[in-house]
């Protein structure tokens, strides 16, 4: 494994370095402009990072930190940093797994995970996983575990612990899986990620159709209410409230299946699906409407009007062709004297097409289908047969032709 641009480094930071211009950049979330109005809160100073720590030469060489700045997006509503990532963001350096205590809640959380999706057997992955010991709980769990990161440090650690994993970032361009996966989970990692529904969607590429997953990030609604504004920290780049979240996971693509506050509120625990084909597959092979219209066509040996030269009737005809409407009717005078762009059927007025007295007319009117029916109906001089489309759609009465 290459270890290329892996080495931590304290690093000098200079203002112009961290603090940036809002109007220099659009929101993390929406990419909409974030306007210079929607500063919420600064500090003077604040820390480098939360992991690379200066020892007393270098802090003396470069003094007090630079401040940050905490925006409010105009657009969505997204709390973010202005400023540019801590030199090892790809990286998960965490010490969680050194607490028995979270062990416990990691295990009870994704153990009830596993048993809800029927996870057993699965292939699951993790992203962002740091030196894996969530790995160690799934593969107890009975998934097939697979981990992601990009540390060296973290990557030896976990091959060290003989837990599977992969070096790289999602977003690298040269990352390859060869296979897709059943579920993932990625536990507070998303904060730090630059662009968070670019991220979320490269995880969505990654996964089966129907897969689940858990995102977890810092709650800061919580935050929020208990004016704790010492957790702001340069490391983490987004701060998520459930709306913002769900927001992130619905641009991303994902459906979301629920939202809750977990460990001891201080976290937003969302659960995903990725979602399975799309339900218009179908139709190709044609819809209820289209098939009903054509079993119409084909029973009727007579003389078919169409009552509607709606957008809905005019694509219907598109699609069915029929042969034997010889007239379209409409109430509105700007369409009569002109046909319907595909057949050339010939387009006239409501009371026209009912002195004809067609065999059949068949309603295509949305809204205004039973009101049509009534009209037709009430004319003595009509004596066809009326049949309003949306209503044998409805009815499930396509056997029945």
């Amino acid at each position: 494994m290459s270890n290329t641009n892996l080495t931590l480094a304290v690093r000098p930071v200079s203002a112009s370095d961290i603090r940036i211009s809002a109007s220099q950049m659009a929101c993390r979330l929406c990419d909409s402009s974030l306007f210079n109005g929607t500063l919420q809160y600064s500090l003077a100073a604040a820390p480098n990072s939360a992991q690379e720590l200066p020892s007393q030469k270098e802090f003396s060489a470069h003094g007090e930190c630079p401040g940050l700045d905490l925006h409010c997006c105009a657009g969505c509503g997204h709390y973010q940093l202005v400023s540019e990532p801590v030199s090892y963001w790809k990286e998960v350096v965490t010490a969680a797994g050194l607490s028995q205590q979270m062990r416990d809640f990691r295990t009870n959380q994704l153990n009830n995970w596993v048993s809800q999706h029927e996870l057993s057997d699965k292939s699951i992955i993790e992203v962002g996983c740091g030196a894996g010991y969530l790995l160690e709980i799934l593969s107890v769990a009975g998934v097939q575990a697979t981990g992601l990161e990009y540390g060296a440090a973290q990557i030896k650690a976990a091959l060290a612990a003989g837990r599977v994993v992969r070096q790289g970032y999602i977003l690298d361009s040269g990352l390859y899986f060869d296979r897709q996966f059943d579920g993932f989970i990625c536990i507070n990692v998303l904060e730090h990620a630059p662009e968070p529904v670019r991220f979320l969607r490269a995880i969505r590429t990654i996964c089966k159709p129907g897969a689940v997953g858990i995102v977890e990030v810092p709650n800061f609604q919580k935050d929020i209410k208990l004016h704790k504004s010492h957790n702001l920290i340069r490391d983490h780049l987004s701060y998520f409230t459930t709306r913002t979240l769900a927001l992130a996971l619905h641009l991303a693509g994902f459906e979301l299946l629920s939202l809750r506050e977990c460990w001891y509120g201080d976290d937003l625990e969302a659960q995903v699906r990725v979602p399975a084909d799309s339900p218009l597959t179908s139709w190709s092979e044609g819809t209820p409407t289209t098939k009903v219209l054509t079993q119409l066509f084909r029973a009727e040996p007579g003389r078919v009007a169409i009552w509607g030269a709606s957008h809905q009737a005019l694509t219907l005809i598109a699609m069915t062709r029929p042969t034997n409407v010889y007239c379209i009717a409409d109430s509105a005078p700007f369409k009569q004297g002109k046909v319907d762009p595909v057949c050339g059927i010939p387009i006239i007025s409501p009371e026209e097409m009912i002195a004809d007295c067609p065999d059949l007319v068949i309603i295509i009117a949305a809204g205004y289908s039973q009101e049509v029916n009534r009209i037709i109906k009430a004319d003595p001089s009509f004596h066809g047969r009326v049949v309003v489309l949306d209503d044998l759609v409805m009815q499930g009465e396509t056997e029945k032709l």
